[in-house]
This record gives C-alpha cells, structure tokens and sequence, in this order.
C-alpha cells in the first residue's frame, strides 16, 4: 500500500533474514534503497543481509557510501568499525571507535573495539589504555571482560 514506509520494509527485510532468505530480503531491502538511498535503516539491513552472503567488502562499501552524521547514528558507525576491523582495515576502524567513545564514553563494547584495532596496529600503550576503559566501563559481558583481562595481560609483557 505504501512502498516509501521504511517500518514495514524493514519489519519484512528483517523477518526474511532470521529465515535465512538474504535474497529476498536483498530485494526488499534494494527496491527501499532505490526509493530513499540514504535511509540509515535500510542500508545497515542490507549491509547485515549482504555479510550474511560472505560479501564482507560489499557490507563495507554499502556503509560508507553515505553515512549519516555519527551523533544520529552511532550504531551505524560502530557496525561499519566492526567490519573494517574483521577486514583488518585497523587503522580506519580505529578512528570511527575513537569517534564512537568520544560520543559515549561508557560504551565497553566500543572502548574493547578500539583495543582490538590499536593492538592490531602495535599501538600498545592505546591499546591498554582502552582495554582498561572497557573493563572500567561495566557494561561488557562476563566473557567480553575475560577477553579485555586476557589481552591487557598479553600486552603487558
């Protein structure tokens, strides 16, 4: 009845990919983008639906076509720093994570994100440094804890 309502074609793109059915929820998810190719929404979906397919460098170029400011969608960032850090593009993902606990500081998840990309880069002092920050922020799980106790450890030394 309405194709341009964003809610139900991302209601539906997100119930084909719990299925499994990335095709269709591609094509749900490309007819929204053709009629508002900068609808956050749809262009996380579609990233999600395209790294369900192994196209984790098509996910990355979909993000970054035209990102919206980072204080409106902060989980957009995070979702692009994520895959350019499983990419191994450390140095990028470590920017946007910087970006990212500079909006919210109590965010672990980020602050372990940035370790992550500044360990990888052999910027350990950063790294430690953020590694702590998540572990101080309280908001990680029981085994996202251990990983940032076990990588300050690794470090250290």
């Amino acid at each position: 009845l309405d194709p341009g309502y964003v809610p139900a074609r991302e209601s539906l793109a997100a119930l084909w990919l719990g299925m499994g059915r990335t095709q269709e929820a591609a094509i749900v998810l490309q007819q929204g983008l053709a009629r508002t190719p900068d609808e956050p929404r749809l262009i996380m979906l579609y990233a999600r639906t395209l790294l369900a397919q192994g196209k984790i460098a098509d996910a990355i170029t979909s993000l970054q076509a035209s990102p919206p400011a980072i204080k409106d969608y902060p989980d957009y960032h995070a979702m692009l720093a994520a895959l350019l850090q499983q990419d191994g593009q450390h140095r990028e993902a470590a920017s946007l994570y910087q970006a990212l606990v500079v909006l919210n500081p109590d965010a672990g998840l980020w602050w372990l994100g940035l370790g992550v990309s500044e360990e990888k880069q052999g910027r350990h002092d950063q790294a430690r440094a953020a590694y702590q920050r998540a572990g101080a922020s309280g908001a990680l799980s029981a085994q996202m804890m251990r990983y940032a106790r076990q990588r300050l450890t690794a470090i250290a030394h």
